[in-house]
């Protein structure tokens, strides 16, 4: 027996991904009236239930329960309160995020717990993913977004004057204006910029060369963006991804614009949406795709693009 993952359908899992690693995915709730969709989340006694079926199923192994963010969702609290049922055998992650940082901490503790991780193994591996996590979204409209309660006041207040596009960033559970612009092309181009600023980020060793006269990390004589690496070499990619709502043109706009900045000075592989696999690829950056989930598509509207960077090559340990 092997401690069991649950996540929601926040975490974008495709159904075929999740069986591959035994996730249970529970799904948000979409209700449907006749001015506009809403979502709500899964219920204190959906997930006992749940957490009680996987629990049988670990053999008392206990369970790792992924949701999104408790600012983003009743979900959280909901989870704590059917997680104190269990006496310490459920462990829920506070993932302060949606898309594929919940996916990927789902994925990083079933692959731990696959790997004969115990309980506290496989929360740690799930809370390493999350702490190293960004997320940045574009949105047609605010609409959905500003309805639902998910902006900070303040950004609520500047969205109203937006002109034309917008661009949001994930912090601490809660979506912060950080652009605005007239059109979808410079949105695009400014939106690459923040995932390839996230890619490639600074390392206390990139510092150390730096300091010491070398080229660092971040610099080439070309200007193109270069990854951190170890110095073995022996760390997982950069895993970026783009999520979208309808908009597959709109991805791949963007994914191009992620490889021309990212492919010259680095090892870069588009996986598409074939990002479920066993081992990630030996490369220094993996691009992959994957569809908002209905209930985060009633929130973001159609159009919508959400790329999400998983950058764990600063990480004291894997």
């Amino acid at each position: 027996m092997t401690v069991r993952v649950i996540t929601d359908s926040s975490s974008c899992l495709p159904v075929e991904r999740a069986r591959e690693w035994g996730i249970t995915v529970l799904p948000l709730h979409v209700v449907s009236s006749d001015d506009a969709s809403s979502t709500s989340g899964v219920t204190a006694l959906e997930l006992a239930a749940a957490y009680g079926r996987e629990m049988e199923r670990s053999g008392d192994e206990g369970v790792v329960a992924v949701h999104l963010g408790q600012k983003l969702s009743s979900t959280w609290s909901a989870a704590v309160a059917a997680s104190a049922v269990f006496e310490g055998k459920v462990r829920v992650i506070e993932t302060d995020s949606i898309g594929m940082p919940v996916g990927e901490a789902a994925m990083a503790a079933a692959r731990a717990a696959q790997n004969g991780g115990d309980l506290e193994e496989c929360a740690r591996r799930a809370s390493m993913i999350t702490g190293h996590s960004q997320l940045f979204l574009y949105l047609e409209r605010t609409d959905g977004l500003r309805r639902s309660g998910r902006m900070s006041t303040m950004s609520s207040l500047m969205s109203s004057a937006l002109p034309v596009k917008s661009l949001f960033s994930l912090h601490d559970g809660s979506f912060g204006v950080v652009a605005r612009t007239r059109t979808q092309a410079k949105a695009f181009t400014r939106l690459v910029d923040m995932v390839v600023d996230a890619a490639t980020v600074t390392t206390s060793a990139d510092e150390a060369d730096r300091s010491s006269g070398g080229s660092g990390a971040d610099s080439s004589t070309d200007g193109a963006s270069t990854v951190s690496r170890s110095a073995d070499g022996d760390t997982e990619p950069v895993r970026i991804c783009i999520h979208h709502s309808g908009a597959d043109d709109r991805a791949r706009i963007v994914g191009a614009g992620l490889k021309k900045a990212l492919e010259a000075n680095n090892t870069f592989v588009d996986l598409g949406k074939r990002w479920g696999i066993d081992q990630f690829p030996s490369a220094d950056v993996v691009l992959t795709q994957a569809e908002l989930s209905p209930a985060l598509a009633v929130h973001t509207g159609a159009g919508a693009i959400a790329v999400s960077v998983i950058n764990t090559r600063d990480a004291a340990e894997l």
